[in-house]
């Protein structure tokens, strides 16, 4: 995992010098998530978001931005126990210091500035790196070019200048030349600005000739890893399609099925309801028949005085009685008798003619009925019966 996020931070360099931002930050956000599962994620980290902090500086977004990153980077850098006293660890420790020097540089901060910078050339002694100490003095020129001090500034400059020449390193000659350029013309030296020119003239058609095959090359390589990451994502979105398909296939065919058997279903429940109503139904107009026989049968019993009425009557409507008996368990078998003939919706004149006995006395028992059940006044008595 170290290797492959280092290798993943170095293609994301290449983009940053082709001015490939958005790649280039995507790389090295990339090989922070590798680094993730490395022992080395702290100085993973440091490297990376110092790269991302160079990434906002160089593509002139706000000074904040660079310095929040700066200041993860070194937050990270002294997080790092892994590597203390390692030469890689001064190495990226005097690259966030001298970063973090020059935010500060810039922003007229002098103090602030050298501090960075002091801390910068404390961790390149130990780390001996001729390039990164010649981009300190670079950076210290500009400190001093910014601070009116020219002629500390070109020596800072000169200086810087003269190891970029010897590592032949033709970016970084590019910017002192630059620099050198300004402060000569500060300081008055035609000879030297038109000297500087030259140079830069001289540099800059090598960087374009480079910078052609170099950002072809860099070129072909994004679109093969878009084509890539495009080609995973089209095979993906066919799974999911396929996926989708498949489900949707057989929500179709359970939906089906789940209708079908409930159809089914119904159909047998409505047709096996049909039949039991259709039983009820014979067996209603059956118990009806017998009802209205057995009514007749007892309602001729009472007219012929039969001792056999009050008899058959609890037979046939047992409940009648059950009910009354609840409300008054005193009254006897004759007013009980006399409560089925109500009942029955015998008048007044019929029970007296049935009963051998004159409708005066069948209205006084009525009466007599009436308490011992506590049957309001203005109650009809027979629908009283009627509703037992």
């Amino acid at each position: 995992m170290d290797l492959k996020s280092e290798i993943i931070t170095n293609i994301g360099n290449c983009y940053h010098q082709q001015s490939l931002y958005n790649d280039a930050l995507e790389k090295y956000r990339e090989a922070i998530r590798l680094g993730e599962l490395s022992e080395e994620i702290n100085y993973i980290k440091a490297k990376n978001y110092n790269n991302i902090g160079n990434l906002y500086e160089t593509v002139k977004t706000p000074k904040d931005s660079a310095y929040y990153y700066y200041c993860k980077a070194y937050y990270y850098f002294k997080s790092d126990y892994k590597n203390t006293q390692t030469q890689k660890k001064n190495t990226i420790g005097a690259t966030i210091c001298t970063n973090l020097g020059e935010v500060w540089s810039t922003n007229s901060r002098i103090d602030s500035s050298k501090y960075y910078f002091n801390k910068a050339a404390l961790y390149n002694n130990k780390a001996k790196d001729i390039t990164l100490g010649a981009v300190l003095e670079q950076k210290i020129g500009v400190l001093y070019y910014h601070s009116h001090d020219y002629k500390t500034a070109e020596y800072h400059l000169e200086k810087a200048k003269t190891v970029f020449e010897e590592k032949e390193d033709i970016y970084k000659l590019s910017e002192s030349y630059t620099l050198l350029i300004k402060l000569n013309k500060i300081l008055g030296n035609e000879k030297k600005q038109t000297e500087y020119k030259d140079l830069l003239f001289t540099i800059e058609k090598k960087i374009n000739a480079i910078q052609g095959s170099a950002r072809a090359a860099t070129l072909d390589n994004v679109i093969k890893e878009k084509n890539e990451v495009f080609r995973k994502k089209e095979i993906r979105l066919y799974w999911i399609i396929t996926i989708i398909l498949l489900i949707t296939l057989l929500v179709i065919i359970f939906s089906v099925y789940s209708h079908k058997r409930k159809k089914d279903s119904s159909f047998l429940t409505l047709q096996k309801e049909r039949d039991i109503i259709q039983q009820k139904e014979i067996e209603t107009t059956e118990l009806k028949l017998k009802i209205n026989e057995s009514f007749d049968e007892v309602v001729q019993l009472a007219k012929d005085n039969s001792p056999e009425f009050f008899i058959r009557f609890q037979e046939v409507y047992p409940q009648v009685c059950s009910a009354i008996l609840k409300i008054n368990p005193q009254l006897i078998s004759s007013e009980l008798k006399f409560c089925a003939l109500l009942f029955l919706n015998f008048s007044t004149k019929d029970i007296a003619e049935y009963t051998f006995t004159s409708p005066k006395t069948v209205q006084n028992r009525k009466n007599g009925i009436r308490k011992k059940l506590n049957i309001p006044s203005d109650t009809d008595l027979y629908l009283w019966f009627k509703n037992l």
